[in-house]
């Protein structure tokens, strides 16, 4: 994982990429990274996209529209915790299209009223930072506590302070910086998701 240091945080602009977030978007989009190193002149990262070739046959064809295939995140449970309901609402578009099943709250109440009134735990969990009555590592502990299980989680912020960056990386949960980036969110939840269907196995 993408990781900086006290002193690199300090002197350096910007936050990076992330070869860890590349590599997971490369896999989801099934294009390996290729690495190219020289000493003393630098690497190389690069990610082949083949290009995809039609005829004119297949241009004029117009095949019946097949069924969509079966998506690795097709009833991944999601807890979505933010106090803004236009971003609720745009995360629930954004990942009931990948196949997930998400429940939403926009509060600390109404995530202690849904985690008492609860049948069972989610696969993870995306948190907004700041919300009115608490912060999203809050919320993300109490629903780890609820279930003893410490859920992979997203924590979404547009606070790119190092305090921040320092009391999630505590508590294990991954940091994404508002705007949330679909791909990188998709292959972290992709990754919940494999590891899930192994576990059954």
């Amino acid at each position: 994982e993408f990781t900086r240091l006290d002193e690199g945080a300090k002197t350096a602009a910007g936050l990076g990429l992330g070869l860890s977030i590349v590599d997971r978007i490369a896999k989801v989009l099934d294009h390996p990274v290729h690495l190219y190193s020289e000493a003393g002149r630098g690497t190389d990262f690069r990610v082949r996209i083949p290009l995809e070739s039609f005829s004119k046959a297949t241009l004029k064809v117009s095949p019946k529209k097949p069924a969509p295939a079966a998506s690795v995140l097709d009833d991944l449970e999601v807890l979505c915790i933010d106090n803004e309901p236009k971003i609720l609402d745009g995360l629930e578009q954004l990942l009931s299209g990948w196949g997930c099943r998400i429940t939403s709250v926009g509060s600390i109440r109404e995530l202690e009223a849904m985690l008492a009134g609860s049948d069972g735990p989610p696969d993870t969990i995306i948190a907004d930072y700041h919300l009115d009555d608490g912060n999203g590592i809050e919320a993300i502990e109490m629903v780890r506590a609820r279930w003893g299980v410490d859920f992979a989680a997203v924590l979404a912020t547009a606070d790119r302070t190092l305090d921040v960056r320092v009391a999630a990386e505590a508590q294990s949960i991954t940091i994404m910086n508002k705007p949330l980036r679909p791909a990188a969110l998709r292959a972290f939840l992709n990754q919940i998701a494999v590891a899930r269907k192994l576990a059954t196995v």
